[in-house]
């Protein structure tokens, strides 16, 4: 599959695709006999994974290893979870802050002050 046909499918653009390969969070991808791209079923299912993992708010950084881990098969399954995990925790903090930041904000918007936002405090 070219790389135009896995952008389109994947809504990815291929700046991006190259991006991640060049970052070897995707394997090279091996070229036909013109030189172009040309991506496996293997490699859609890792980008599928990749941009998964991106979705839920991981670190480009912690998706190459989730990836890495994913190429070493079942035996790393317990580190993948634990990874999840973490992921888990900090997806759960930031939805508390979101919480806590709009409570600040409705009370605010009926405190009827509006200058009131210069001067408050959680």
């Amino acid at each position: 599959m070219s790389i135009d046909e896995v952008s389109k499918l994947l809504n990815i653009s291929k700046s991006q695709l190259r991006f991640y390969e060049k970052l070897h969070i995707i394997n090279p991808i091996m070229r036909d006999n013109s030189g172009k791209r040309d991506y496996s079923e293997k490699d859609l299912l890792l980008i599928k994974l990749l941009l998964f993992l991106k979705k839920l708010g991981m670190p480009l950084k912690d998706i190459n290893e989730f990836i890495e881990l994913k190429k070493e098969g079942d035996v790393t399954l317990d580190k993948r979870k634990k990874k999840l995990e973490e992921l888990l925790m900090e997806t759960e903090n930031v939805i508390l802050e979101k919480i806590e930041s709009k409570k600040i904000l409705e009370n605010l918007i009926q405190s009827d002050d509006l200058k009131a936002c210069f001067n408050c405090k959680k």
